[in-house]
C-alpha cells in the first residue's frame, strides 16, 4: 500500500472518529433526578433520597424502577456491605446513585460510596448509569461492583461538571449495551479535573460500535493507573480515550481491544490532549481490519497550536494484532512529541509500521 493510500485509509478513521463524537458526547447534561422516596433511615432497607450528613449502611438488597438513592448533601459515607442495589427495573431510566443537589448548582464534597453492587434492571432502557456524580469534589469511591446494561449508550460511572479531586480505586465497571447505535463507556469524565483512576477492573462491551473504556473530556491533571481495561464491539472501540483534555498522567495500565470489524485503538487522544504522559502501559490491539496501539488525533480544523501535541509516549509495550493492512503501533498528526523506550509489535496482511508519522 502506497503512502497516499495509508492517507486515504486514515482519513476514513478519522471520519468515523468524529461521527462517535456525535453519538458518544451528550449535548446536555439531565438536569437532576427526581426524588425516590422518603429521606433514608439507617440502616436502608429501600431506595430513598440521603437528604443529611451521616453515615448509612445497607443490611439487604434494594431495588427500584428508577434511579435508587440520590445524595444531595455533602459529607456521607454510604457502606453497602456488598449488598445490591438494582435500578432501573423497569423502562424507566435513572443512575443506581446520584450525586447531587437538586438543581446541579451546588458542589458536593467528602462522599464516599464503598462495598455496593450497583446493578441495572434486566429491562433497562437506553443511557444507564451505573453511578452519576455532580460536582462532587473530594470524594472517595471505592470497592464497588458496577453493572450496566441498557440498550445502548450506557455508563457505569460518570463524573461530570466540574467534579474534582476524587479517587476511583478498586472498582469492578462492566457497562454492556444490546443495540448497534452507540456505545457503552465504562468511566466517564466530562468537565472534571485532578481525579485519580487507579487498581480498577473497566469492560465495556457492545452490540454495536463506539464502546470506550475510560473517556476523559474537557478537563486536566487527571491520573488514569494501574487499571485493567477491555473494549469489545463491532467496531471503532477505544481502550482509553482523552478528549480536549490535558496534562493528564496514563501509567501502567493494561489495555485490550477487540471487535469483529476494524479500527480499534488502545490510547486515543484527540483534540487539545496535548502534555500527555503515557507510560508504561501494556496494549493488545485487534480486530478484522486495522488496528491502532496509541493514535494521537489533530483537531479537526488544522489550526496551529490547538491539536494533540507535547505528549511524552515512553516505556510502553504495544502489540496489533488487526487481521487486514495498516496496523500501526503509535500514530501522530501532529509534532513535538516525545517517543522513547517503547517496545512495539505490528501484525497483519500488509503496509504495517511500528511508529507513524501523517
Amino acid at each position: 500500500m502506497k503512502k497516499g493510500e495509508v492517507r486515504m485509509e486514515l482519513a476514513l478513521i478519522l471520519a468515523l472518529l468524529a461521527i462517535e463524537l456525535l453519538i458518544l458526547v451528550p449535548t446536555d447534561s439531565p438536569t437532576g433526578f427526581a426524588s425516590v422516596q422518603a429521606a433514608c433511615a439507617n440502616p436502608i432497607t429501600t431506595c430513598c433520597d440521603i437528604s443529611a450528613a451521616g453515615s448509612f449502611t445497607l443490611n439487604q438488597n434494594i431495588a427500584e424502577v428508577g434511579n435508587c438513592i440520590n445524595i444531595t448533601k455533602s459529607n456521607v459515607n454510604l457502606n453497602c456491605n456488598g449488598f445490591r442495589i438494582l435500578y432501573a427495573t423497569g423502562i424507566a431510566s435513572g443512575p443506581g446513585i446520584n450525586v447531587s443537589d437538586s438543581d446541579l448548582t451546588i458542589a458536593m464534597e467528602n462522599v464516599t460510596i464503598k462495598n455496593c453492587i450497583i446493578q441495572a434492571g434486566s429491562n433497562s432502557s437506553s443511557m444507564q448509569y451505573g453511578l452519576w456524580l455532580n460536582r462532587l469534589q473530594q470524594s472517595e469511591i471505592s470497592n464497588n461492583n458496577i453493572i450496566t446494561g441498557g440498550s445502548f449508550e450506557n455508563t457505569g460511572i460518570f463524573i461530570s461538571q466540574g467534579a474534582g479531586y476524587n479517587n476511583f480505586t478498586l472498582n469492578s465497571v462492566t457497562s454492556m449495551g444490546i443495540n448497534a447505535v452507540g456505545g457503552s463507556v465504562g468511566i466517564y469524565g466530562l468537565s472534571s479535573s485532578h481525579n485519580l483512576i487507579a487498581n480498577n477492573s473497566v469492560r465495556t462491551r457492545s452490540d454495536g460500535s463506539n464502546n470506550t473504556g475510560i473517556f476523559l473530556e474537557e478537563g486536566q491533571n487527571n491520573t488514569v493507573q494501574l487499571n485493567n481495561i477491555s473494549a469489545n464491539g463491532t467496531n471503532n472501540n477505544h481502550g482509553i480515550k482523552i478528549y480536549n483534555n490535558r496534562f493528564n498522567r496514563i501509567i501502567s495500565n493494561r489495555i485490550t481491544t477487540q471487535s469483529n470489524e476494524s479500527t480499534n485503538i488502545g490510547i486515543l487522544l484527540q483534540e487539545v490532549a496535548d502534555g500527555t504522559l503515557i507510560d508504561n502501559n501494556s496494549i493488545v490491539t485487534g480486530g478484522v481490519g486495522n488496528a491502532h496501539g496509541i493514535f494521537i488525533q489533530d483537531n479537526d480544523a488544522g489550526a496551529i497550536n490547538q491539536g494533540a501535541s507535547h505528549n511524552n509516549i515512553s516505556n510502553n509495550t504495544i502489540i496489533t494484532n488487526g487481521t487486514g493492512g495498516n496496523n500501526i503501533g503509535i500514530f501522530a498528526s501532529t509534532a513535538h512529541h516525545r517517543i522513547i523506550k517503547n517496545n512495539i509489535s505490528t501484525n497483519g496482511s500488509s503496509d504495517n509500521h511500528g511508529v507513524y508519522f501523517a
